[in-house]
Order: C-alpha cells, then structure tokens, then sequence
C-alpha cells in the first residue's frame, strides 16, 4: 500500500470566491493537503493557513486515511516532498509505531525534493483546481461541497 501526502498551491483557496474574479485579500483563505492512498481514495484536509505544517499534520493524515480503510496488507510506503516537516524523526517513529501495533509488517518512507512528489497528487490537484475555478464558492461549507464532489471519483 502506498500512500503520498502533499499540499496543494493554494492561490484559489478563498471563500467567498466568485469564478473569473482574481482571489481578494478580503475572504477565508484556507489550505489543502491531499493524501492518496494508491488504488483505495483520495482524501482532502482542508485547514486554516495559521495552522502549521509539520509532522504531527503528517502523522495525523497518514492515521486518518488509515483508519478509514477496513483491511489493510502488510506493507506500507509513505511518498513525501523532501521539505523536512515531512521528512523528521516524528514520522519516521510514528512510522515504526504502526509496525510494532502490528498495522503492518513493514512500513518504509521514500522522500522526493521538494516540490516534485508524484504525478498522481499533482493530476489530483489539478482536478480540485479545475473544480474550484469552474464554481462561484460563497461559504466554507460550498469550498468544502466541491472538493468532496471533485474527489468522489479519484482514486
């Protein structure tokens, strides 16, 4: 099983935000990180931008999407950006937590640079930003309405 976690550019992530207007300084805006879990889901989290990065939103994406599926097979691969929220001694341990819980029988990290994950998040992104850009989002609960309709599909 495979999992990459990654955030988002986030130029269009405003509510209210009306389609064909530039972004103002004047509504919410918001930050996504994607997680997908190779042939099972996609998963956003969507977050305040003053709320920092870092291993423990690492760690608590990679918890969240686990839990969420039933059966899980004995190997895990996480695939990050080499930026080093990412790529710590946090996650790594929370890494071989899962081992010794016996979630798995191995977990292994692999780290890209920073900036370059993998083509599936960034398509991912891509869907999210096509669906936002298509749409008027008045409130944060429409932002959230089209990223959930977006990903309904994605796998």
């Amino acid at each position: 099983m495979c999992m990459i976690i990654d955030g988002a550019e986030q130029s269009l992530h405003y509510a209210p935000r009306f389609n064909g207007l530039a972004p103002t300084r004047d509504g919410c805006k918001l930050k996504i990180t994607g997680a997908i879990l190779h042939g099972h889901r996609a998963t956003v989290f969507v977050s305040a931008p003053h709320l920092p990065t870092g291993a423990n939103l690492t760690c608590i994406l990679i918890d969240h999407v686990l839990n969420d599926n039933t059966t899980l097979p004995p190997h895990f691969r996480l695939q990050v950006d080499g930026a080093s929220d990412n790529w710590s001694l946090v996650v790594f341990a929370h890494l071989e937590a899962l081992v010794r819980r016996q979630a798995f029988l191995s977990a292994r990290a692999a780290r890209n640079t920073v900036g370059f994950t993998h083509d599936d998040i960034d398509a991912f992104f891509a869907l999210l930003k096509g669906a936002l850009e298509a749409i008027d989002v008045l409130s944060y609960e429409e932002f959230c309405d089209a990223i959930r309709k977006a990903t309904e599909t994605f796998k």
